[in-house]
């Protein structure tokens, strides 16, 4: 059996490491596994890329190509939009690869236009790293039900205006992708699960649901002080990290509803005892002011660097209006660190509330802060970091994820 792993990158983003760790746990259960990506940056020999001077600025040209259409649309939904009418590389040229099965991840970016996807004529897998296989071009809804009722002219959401961008590109997959015949759907999260059986385009599909998997035992729990007077971190605080790519202007990452909650934890007597570290940005010219003495520990840190930091705080915040299954709060429950999140999306697949976290009322930025706090003041933390790293070992290990898909792989092979 030959699994030939799709996927723009290899590396960067949370998909492209999900996909690329997917790929290398198949090969540990012996099975022939090889990966196509649009941009590669491991040094990994079964992971193909462009080779060729041009090759490489074809990949790069991609992106801008095929976001073009994007200009003649306006909308309050500022959330990524793919067109998908460009790509980067040809369903033959993937064919010629003679894969048994393909396995679909995050191909967006100029490197499969939904026309070539409909090429593909082999059995495929397709995870669902967010919701544009399902919508239109936006890859969140924020708040939309288009994709349940179908793009039309009567359902525009408020604000948006010029070209119907979602419309187009739906209507493209309805007409390419209704007569794919061996395609089985996989999804992180079970609320992603719900959506795409909810959708036009795949309310008939096959609908599987597997957790993310990640290396545990990299991610694992440390001791709190030692890793904190190796990073040079106060052991006499309660921390507390933050964090996401562009995590203060991402209205879908909710750092404006954070920022709420801290002005409200920032008045409370023991808010001088309390510390904030925020990952994945450098400190920016104008710091915003958290109501804490902030430290930014920067993007593009390696697993190591980010396990480290996951185990010397005393909880992670993910305060997303919107999120399928987010790496960040399974790597920080595998460290042991519990996670404050908003009860949405996938975060009910990972935290349970008062046992390895707080899941708090949508957007209710009080119980948000009242969650942080009732961590923070914990006597039973230690149970909630147990409670969070056995979640993790009986779910969401590489092993059992690789399993799962060996499962589904050969339920679909016969």
């Amino acid at each position: 059996m030959k699994i030939l792993t799709l996927s723009t990158h290899d590396s960067l983003g949370g998909a492209a490491r999900s996909a690329h760790n997917l790929y290398g746990s198949l090969k540990d259960l012996g099975i022939n596994s090889e990966m196509l990506v649009s941009t590669k940056a491991t040094a990994d020999y079964g992971v193909r890329g462009p080779e060729t001077t041009m090759g490489k600025v074809r990949s790069k040209l991609a992106w801008h190509i095929d976001a073009l259409p994007n200009r003649f649309l306006s909308s309050q939904n500022k959330n990524l939009h793919s067109s998908a009418w460009f790509s980067n590389v040809k369903a033959n040229e993937i064919m010629k690869m003679n894969p048994d099965i393909i396995h679909i991840h995050w191909v967006q970016g100029g490197f499969l236009s939904i026309n070539t996807i409909s090429k593909l004529n082999k059995p495929i897998v397709w995870t669902f790293h967010d919701m544009w296989p399902f919508s239109g071009a936006e890859h969140y809804s924020d708040g939309s039900k288009r994709y349940k009722d179908g793009y039309n002219n009567n359902n525009r959401p408020d604000g948006e205006s010029g070209f119907d961008l979602n419309r187009w590109v739906w209507k493209r997959k309805i007409k390419a992708w209704s007569n794919i015949e061996n395609l089985t759907i996989v999804t992180p999260s079970k609320w992603m699960a719900q959506c795409a059986s909810e959708s036009v385009l795949f309310k008939d599909r096959r609908i599987e649901v597997v957790p993310v998997g990640l290396n545990h035992d990299l991610y694992r729990p440390r001791n709190k002080n030692s890793i904190r007077e190796i990073l040079g971190m106060p052991l006499d605080k309660k921390l507390i990290l933050i964090g996401a790519m562009n995590f203060l202007n991402d209205k879908r990452k909710g750092g404006h509803l954070l920022k709420k909650a801290f002005d409200t934890l920032s008045k409370s007597d023991s808010s001088e005892n309390v510390e904030v570290y925020v990952l994945g940005i450098s400190a920016p010219r104008d710091e915003e002011n958290f109501g804490f003495k902030t430290h930014y520990y920067g993007a593009n840190r390696d697993d190591l660097s980010l396990a480290l930091l996951y185990s010397a705080v005393d909880v992670f915040v993910a305060p997303s209006v919107e999120e399928n299954f987010a790496g960040t709060v399974f790597e920080s429950l595998s460290c042991g660190t519990p996670v404050v999140a908003f009860d949405i999306g996938g975060m009910p697949d990972m935290i349970t509330h008062r046992q390895n976290g707080y899941l708090a009322e949508p957007f209710n930025t009080d119980d948000l802060a009242a969650g942080i706090q009732w961590i923070l003041d914990s006597d039973s933390w230690q149970l909630l970091s147990k409670n969070a790293r056995a979640f993790v070992e009986s779910e969401c290990t590489l092993e059992i994820q690789a399993n799962r898909y060996n499962e589904i792989y050969q339920s679909i092979l016969g």
